[in-house]
């Protein structure tokens, strides 16, 4: 599980090429702001609040480089990182994810959930050449806590 952990962060967070692929797969670095927690007491441990700022990593799956993800990381909270297992290449439009969740303490938890974002540009329009992207949705399960959702808003710029 650790090794599963530290591939999908490489590959995610530092561009790294995977195994069967000549050059890293397109990725978009930029920020994202927590817009909304949902959820009570089931947000009361997320480490983040309503206004947070944290770096963010977008990796659509075009053609290399396995599946969609969308890294998130904050200083206090850890990182979590969420790789589609959903039928959506792109993250547009509700699907399923595994989330791999690393504290601010170092402990790790894998766990699931659903997201539903709008991506812009669209999936028609989005290339691997595209400047910006801008995501907007939900993240159900957040930090692997179950029953709460954020509500994100991220501008991105493709990365070098």
């Amino acid at each position: 599980m650790k090794s599963l952990l530290t591939t999908s962060f490489a590959v995610l967070v530092l561009g790294v090429a995977s195994a069967h692929a000549q050059t890293p797969p397109p990725a978009w670095q930029g920020s994202v702001t927590i817009t909304k927690l949902a959820g009570g007491a089931a947000c009361d441990n997320v480490g983040v609040s309503v206004g947070s700022l944290a770096v963010s990593i977008y990796r659509p799956h075009f053609t290399t480089g396995g599946p969609a993800g969308l890294a998130i990381l904050t200083l206090r909270s850890g990182a979590v990182i969420l790789d589609n297992t959903g039928t959506h290449t792109t993250l547009n439009g509700t699907t399923t994810y595994d989330g791999y969740a690393l504290t601010g303490r170092a402990s790790v938890s894998v766990y699931n959930g659903t997201s539903n974002f709008t991506v812009k540009p669209g999936p028609a329009n989005l290339k691997p050449t595209t400047k910006q992207v801008t995501i907007t949705g939900t993240i159900s399960n957040f930090f692997d806590n179950t029953g709460c959702t954020a509500t994100i808003e991220g501008s991105y710029f493709l990365r070098p």
